[in-house]
């Protein structure tokens, strides 16, 4: 921009604000560098006789006269250096006599620190008797402090500012020694600063003062010198602005941010700091587009997922990043993110962009991120979503690594399996009776079968149909007592977990057949009160039917051994209902003694046991089959009547699965 354009920019601002500027008795102006006048205030009208629309475009000389011109042009080229100064002199006014003036010329500096122009302040000494109400008043309004001292340092005036700032009324602080009054201490060497404003006319910087209650106050100064037409220094002029809350403030913010980046560095949890301006501006242009579902468009558009992990940078992170993902450096984990992140965690980081941009408060998942190396680890990714944060585009984001844990979740699993296997095993032998009764009814069965085909073939005139139907019965008993063995087989073979989808009420049915034996020699009457038209779920067949198993035979034994219970009936209910999360609810009753008070949460603990002989493991593994099915397991009396009822609910197949 030229200097004419920029000084005509510069008027413009200056008319923004002609009136407040016109309101003050002085003369003000601003030139350029060519000292052409670009803006004058009213007083102009009152002082040179001219309008001042009339005075914009003309030369300094014109206004001035050329003899005062000529006396006015070396400190007039000392501003355009950049220096502002001040000084007496003499000036022309429009009824011809010389005035006494106080002038300030103030450079005006562009964004490239080049010198555009100056304003021009002309106070005018012979009118000061007359306008200092009007000046003092004018200064009173200022927020920030105000007072002018002589070079010897006595207070020669002291603004509302002032009486504020420091306690000290203007009739109680003029006259006497500023740094006797507020005790100034400066930053830097107090000689140091005289010299500077001597030399330059103008200084700049912080102090701490004195209040007249004795508290201490930190002030941001600027002093400005004023000297008299014969260039010897008269009066500085100070201009202060309390800023002890904004160092305090300042304080606090570096205290804050020590602690913060120890805790950032010092944790033993992953931080990653990252700016995702440019991933907002990604979202927002989609929005821009007509893109209202992010999550569907994310799926129709994968590759959009990893552009916005590209425009994602890390900014910073603390040392267990570094030796987690197997860094050398801070530096070499900088920048985009998308080397982190596998294919098969792309749905993870787009949830969490959709829950930033959702107003959500934070966002948590499990996921899996890639090291350096290639290699893959399990990690917990969180991500909080504060409000300022979000509007800077910073985010914090933590990972646990969870590595440790999911192998020894795994191990657990494994060994919670060979635990329901061998509980298994244990169930089975304590049911051989029962198992033998299951086998031998369809093996018998079958015999008898065989035997009338045999005597219907054997007639004079064989009764092939009769036959016919006896071979039909001995293949129903075989599959009958096939399908039993296929059931023990299941339940004492050791194999992994294998979830698929069931039907509950079939599920229950087949359970309870093992335990037909059982129920027949204890004398026990089992009613399965079935559901109809449950959902479908998603379960390790084996592992529920135990659970189902050992409910059962619990109950059973239970009964047995209590004596009352001969008098009423030995009644086994199993319920299926709908469960009110849309799942499924089976509920074992039985007739027996009931829970003991307050033991009801301790039944499903390893190695607590009410029998003489009993482990202890039966429902503690109950508990953890259910509970990895996403299932909830508990005990609780009959609200009316004797007896226990023990209840799980498995949730409902996801729709994916159906």
């Amino acid at each position: 921009m030229s200097d004419g354009a920029a000084a005509i920019k510069t008027a413009g601002e200056l008319e923004d604000l002609r009136g407040l500027i016109d309101a003050v008795p002085v003369v003000i102006g601003f030139y350029d560098r060519d000292h052409v006048c670009r803006f004058a205030n009213a007083h102009h009208r009152f002082f040179h006789g001219a309008e001042p629309a009339a005075l914009i475009g003309q030369h300094l000389s014109e206004i001035l006269g050329p003899d005062q011109y000529a006396d006015r042009r070396p400190y007039l080229e000392q501003a355009e250096r950049g220096e502002p100064l001040a000084f007496d002199a003499t000036v022309l006014h429009q009824d011809g006599s010389l005035r006494d003036c106080a002038i300030h010329l103030v450079p005006r500096a562009d964004a490239d620190g080049e010198v555009e122009g100056c304003y021009v302040l002309v106070f005018d000494l012979d009118r000061r008797t007359q306008e200092v109400g009007t000046l003092k008043d004018l200064v009173d309004l200022a927020h920030d402090t105000i007072f002018v001292r002589d070079m010897d340092g006595a207070i020669t005036f002291w603004n509302a500012g002032a009486e504020r700032t420091y306690g000290w009324s203007r009739d109680e602080a003029v006259g006497l020694n500023a740094q006797g009054l507020v005790h100034c201490r400066f930053e830097v060497d107090q000689d140091a600063i005289y010299e500077e404003i001597l030399r330059t006319g103008h200084w700049e910087g912080e102090a701490t003062r004195t209040r007249r209650d004795g508290t201490e106050r930190a002030v941001a100064l600027r002093w400005t010198l004023r000297r008299d037409a014969a260039g010897a220094p008269v009066e500085i002029l100070e201009t202060s602005r309390d800023i002890t809350a904004r160092k305090e403030a300042e304080e606090q913010l570096r205290a804050s941010e020590y602690r913060y980046r120890n805790m950032f560095a010092a944790m033993t949890v992953s931080f990653w700091e990252l700016d995702f301006s440019g991933a907002g501006k990604m979202i927002y242009g989609l929005r821009k587009q007509g893109v209202t579902d992010l999550r569907r468009h994310f799926v129709e558009h994968p590759q959009v997922v990893r552009e916005l992990m590209k425009a994602s940078i890390v900014l910073d992170v603390n040392d267990k990043s570094i030796r987690q993902f197997g860094a050398d450096g801070r530096d070499v984990l900088l920048g985009p993110v998308d080397k982190f992140w596998p294919v098969a965690s792309e749905n993870v980081f787009a949830e969490s962009v959709i829950a930033a941009i959702s107003g959500k408060a934070y966002f948590e998942s499990v996921t899996r991120l890639r090291r350096l190396d290639g290699s893959e680890i399990d990690v917990l990714f969180t991500a909080s979503f504060p409000r300022e944060s979000v509007e800077k585009g910073i985010l914090l984001i933590g990972l646990v690594d969870l590595t440790d844990t999911k192998r020894a979740q795994d191990e657990l699993a494994r060994v919670q399996s060979d635990l329901a296997h061998a509980a298994r095993v244990s169930t089975l032998g304590e049911l051989t009776a029962s198992i033998a009764h299951e086998v031998n009814q369809p093996l018998a069965a079958i015999v008898t079968s065989g035997e009338a085909s045999l005597r219907w073939l054997n007639r004079a005139e064989p009764d092939l149909d009769e036959a016919k139907a006896a071979i039909n019965r001995m293949i129903a008993d075989g599959q009958r007592a096939s399908g039993i063995i296929a059931r023990i087989r299941a339940m004492s073979t050791k194999a992994a977990p294998d979830q698929a989808l069931h039907d509950p009420n079939a599920l229950v049915s087949d359970a309870s057949l093992l335990v037909q034996r059982e129920v027949e020699t204890h004398d026990v009457k089992l009613i399965l009160d079935l559901a109809a038209g449950l959902p479908p779920v998603k379960a390790d067949l084996v592992q529920v039917q135990q659970v189902v198993m050992n409910l059962l035979v619990n109950a059973i034994q239970a009964m047995a051994a209590c004596e009352a219970c001969q008098e009423v009936g030995r009644r086994l209910t199993v319920r299926t209902r709908p469960d009110e999360d849309g799942g499924v609810l089976v509920a074992v009753e039985d007739a027996g003694p009931g829970v003991e008070p307050g033991k009801a949460d301790q039944l499903f603990n390893a190695f607590f046991t009410t029998k003489a002989t009993g482990m202890g493991m039966g429902l503690s593994i109950c508990k953890s089959i259910i509970e990895a099915h996403g299932g909830h397991i508990w005990a609780s009396n009959k609200p009316t009547g004797r007896g226990a009822v023990f209840a799980f609910t498995l949730p409902p197949a996801a729709e994916d699965a159906l």
